[in-house]
């Protein structure tokens, strides 16, 4: 799951203030402040995944993505040596998949923000009124790769278990992001700071 810029801006340096929409990227669920016992992963967490202690025997299993193809990007007029792969003229843009790491055109390829972390420049801040936020440390450009929504990887039936209990224990903050009709991210207790992405008028919107 990523979440891309849809509009260029530019940096906005306004300290602690909720109002403040330009550097925020959207989440569906309002959070009001950050939980102490986050961990911080890289790639999601499937079940078995070693980068964890432990694993919650109701992670999903991760399945084998197909390779993708080489696109003919290479094969654009690039005299500035401008990044490429960053629009619909790339077939992979196009199926909303990722160019192989070993593409000819290397650090000018755009679309491999997935495989390599990349991760528009940012830093956390903390507001009177809304907690924690995600503030962006650079302009991006509309259609940009701001960073990608990470968490355990669980099934529907998980989900309605988990927030369930949370929302009788009467706990304010939801991570979950829904990845298919039948699987969700949650970044409660393993995630990266995707987690603090705030909601607000959409100057960015969510991309599978």
């Amino acid at each position: 799951m990523s979440c891309i810029s849809t509009s260029s801006t530019e940096l906005d340096n306004t300290p602690d203030d909720p109002t403040v929409t330009i550097n925020k990227l959207c989440y569906r669920c309002h959070i009001f402040g950050a939980a102490p016992q986050l961990q911080i992963i890289n790639p999601n967490v499937y079940k078995g995944d070693l980068q964890v202690t432990h694993s919650h025997r109701n992670l999903a299993e991760l399945k084998r993505c197909p390779v993708n193809a080489l696109c003919e990007c290479w094969r654009m007029h690039n005299r500035f040596r401008e990044p490429i792969c960053n629009t619909n003229n790339c077939i992979n843009v196009t199926k909303k998949n990722t160019c192989p790491l070993h593409y000819r055109m290397g650090t000018l390829c755009a679309n491999q923000g997935f495989d390599k972390g990349l991760a528009t420049k940012h830093s956390l801040f903390h507001t009177s009124v809304k907690g924690f936020g995600l503030l962006l440390s650079a302009p991006v450009l509309a259609g940009q790769h701001g960073i990608e929504y990470v968490g355990e990887v669980i099934g529907k039936d998980e989900f309605a278990r988990r927030f369930r209990n949370m929302s009788y224990a009467e706990v304010p903050e939801y991570y979950f992001m829904q990845l298919s009709p039948s699987m969700y991210v949650d970044a409660t207790v393993y995630g990266n700071n995707s987690r603090f992405i705030k909601c607000g008028l959409p100057k960015c919107r969510g991309r599978m």
